[in-house]
């Protein structure tokens, strides 16, 4: 009997020949790569050389596998159709602008071993700062949202035990809100009680040449927060912690108008009607949302060439 892989890294990927490239270069050439681990693409029919990139990669390594759909059927289809074509006991979702760090591997498969027996849940926060890194117990909704709040959204944070993926219904539920995954974290969060937030530097990431629209008011804010008010209605999250989080939203809202406007990133982020939207999302805490521009616009700007 063919023993499954302990992990399947999933990457969905559309058009990112050269990032990808990179992806699983670092994956591949990671010193704890081996048979315990699998490489899963699925390729939502790129025009541009995904295929021979993967073929470099699938002829030298029989645990990266490589599938392509015939026509695109949608980022967060392709998202579920990924981790669907593992074989791995843990599936792990994975961008694929990501460059894995020496030790990343490592890392993750000593933290997934240390869950393997209980099938406990796993949240990766990348970090970057020592004093950060640990791991956290979290027992219930109102610590899991004070602990990471606004920012449960990156899919490469995300990864689950195959099986409970599986038994998981209407995994498409949450497509057009747009966090597929964090509904599915929340969901098996409510099952077993509870998660592990590891703070560890997984992963790096590459800069992306490719410029998108992404309408940052509308997905980061009415979006997401749509995902909690089953649990606020049902009292699985706290009225208190749920106004914490909202508090959170004005500086990072400003903080990203500046690095738009000033740093030019790489996503075209719309903020068409923005304080329409956000100001009565935020209520009384208006106030505090308008003051964080100052503070933000004096703290950026001095970092500004």
């Amino acid at each position: 009997m063919c023993k499954l892989p302990l992990l399947s890294i999933c990457i969905p990927t559309y058009n990112r020949a050269d990032l990808l490239k990179n992806c699983v270069e670092s994956i591949v050439t990671n010193y704890d790569f081996d048979e315990e681990v699998e490489v899963v693409i699925s390729d939502n029919a790129s025009d541009d050389n995904t295929l021979e990139v993967c073929e470099m990669f699938t002829s030298k390594y029989p645990n990266v596998k490589y599938y392509r759909n015939d026509h695109n059927i949608g980022g967060e289809a392709n998202f579920i159709k990924v981790l669907e074509l593992a074989s791995g006991q843990f599936i792990k979702l994975y961008n694929d602008y990501n460059l894995l760090t020496k030790g990343g591997l490592h890392q993750f498969k000593e933290i997934i071993k240390s869950q393997q027996k209980s099938h406990g849940l796993i949240y990766f926060n990348n970090q970057t700062r020592a004093k950060m890194f640990g791991i956290k117990q979290i027992m219930n909704m109102d610590q899991l949202v004070n602990e990471l709040g606004i920012e449960m959204t990156w899919i490469s944070s995300f990864g689950f035990w195959a099986e409970d993926f599986v038994a998981l219904p209407q995994k498409d539920r949450a497509r057009d809100l747009q966090f597929q995954q964090t509904d599915w974290f929340l969901r098996m969060f409510q099952q077993k009680d509870g998660c592990i937030i590891c703070c560890q530097h997984f992963i790096n990431r590459q800069e992306m040449k490719t410029n998108f629209s992404y309408d940052f008011v509308k997905v980061q804010v009415v979006n997401y927060l749509q995902l909690f008010k089953p649990y606020l209605q049902s009292q699985k999250l706290s009225n208190k912690a749920y106004v914490n989080m909202l508090k959170k939203y004005p500086n990072w809202y400003w903080n990203v108008i500046l690095q738009h406007v000033i740093r030019k990133p790489r996503w075209n982020i719309s903020f068409k009607d923005s304080f329409k939207v956000i100001y009565p999302i935020l209520g009384k805490y208006y106030w505090f949302y308008t003051l964080s521009f100052w503070y933000f616009f004096k703290k950026s700007f001095k970092g500004f060439k």
